[in-house]
């Protein structure tokens, strides 16, 4: 019995010994394999099984579009890539060789009618000789110029380009008409106050409603369709036309509206309530002066109607604008 205990206990200890050397030459599986559906290993746990196990084999990068080992899909190596960047040169040499074919056309339209146009110049000179082309506007004036102009061309800024345009204009069409039309080119601006104080009866009567006035109705019909928004300066500029003061021009309406003032506004003739829904000075401005200058017309015209004053003074704005500006301003 006792050599049968000792045979086992013998046997015994070499199985153990043959267990421990076993476990020491086998590696040591640290992150088991993540089994997915069908008992397939994923790719990420053989990878990691493989670096744990530290095999002989190692990772393999293989590339998404051209499946070959070594890159990426990203690459520069990979021949696709490849393709694809010398396909991209190609079609953007090709659109650099077109954009320098149109702009070459369009070089060559440009120059065609550069010539046409110099060509038509030299042709219309040489039709107006007696001509030369305002400095500003290109606008054909007498060569040489009248003296007034060549004063009034020399002493001006080329910011004031407008302006000199605006007074050839005046000076060679605008003026010469309205002397043929018997309209002043005098007028004794001292002497007007007196003869606006004389018209003070008649104008009594428009203020106190006894005798019917367009202007003042024009602006009644404004405010009644705009209220207080008939003193704004757009609606104001709508009836612009109607307060100018003809022939007498800008100088002429500053001595009338200071005189009106004196007479009616200085004196508490005019008051708010005989003028509302206007305020006293606009009363004076759009319904007393644009009267009173047809008043002053019909006498310079020896007892014209008022209908034909006030044309003439509608048609004489631009006269008097040129001829009588107020240097006072």
């Amino acid at each position: 019995m006792q050599n049968r205990g000792l045979v086992f206990n013998k046997k015994l200890e070499e199985t153990l010994e043959s267990a421990r050397s076993v476990a020491h030459t086998s590696p040591k599986i640290y992150n088991p394999s993540i089994v997915k559906t069908k008992g397939r290993v994923s790719k990420r746990a053989a990878t990691r099984r493989q670096a744990d196990i530290g095999g002989s084999q190692k990772c393999t990068i293989v590339c998404g579009s051209c499946r070959q080992t070594g890159h990426t899909r990203r690459s520069k190596n990979c021949p696709k890539n490849t393709q694809k960047r010398k396909h991209s040169e190609l079609h953007s040499d090709n659109m650099t060789d077109h954009t320098d074919d149109e702009e070459s056309e369009d070089n060559y339209v440009e120059e065609l009618q550069e010539d046409e146009s110099e060509s038509e110049i030299e042709s219309d000179n040489n039709d107006v000789q007696a001509y030369e082309p305002c400095p500003y506007c290109e606008e054909p004036l007498p060569s040489p110029l009248p003296p007034k102009l060549e004063q009034y061309l020399s002493r001006l800024r080329k910011r004031k380009s407008y302006a000199f345009c605006m007074f050839h204009e005046a000076e060679l069409i605008v003026g010469p008409e309205g002397v043929k039309k018997g309209y002043p080119t005098v007028i004794d601006f001292d002497r007007l106050p007196e003869r606006i104080k004389e018209l003070e009866p008649k104008l009594l009567a428009i203020i106190e409603g006894e005798v019917r006035s367009q202007y003042r109705e024009l602006s009644m019909d404004a405010y009644s369709k705009s209220g207080q928004k008939a003193r704004t300066p757009m609606v104001l500029m709508g009836r612009f036309e109607e307060l100018q003061t003809g022939y007498y021009g800008p100088k002429g309406a500053h001595v009338m509206l200071n005189t009106l003032i004196k007479m009616f506004m200085q004196t508490n003739k005019i008051t708010a309530k005989l003028t509302s829904p206007q305020k006293p000075i606009e009363y004076i401005h759009e319904v007393l002066v644009p009267e009173t200058c047809i008043m002053l017309i019909q006498e310079d015209r020896e007892g014209i109607s008022y209908e034909a004053a006030q044309i003439i003074m509608n048609e004489s704005n631009a006269f008097g604008l040129h001829m009588f500006p107020d240097n006072d301003e």
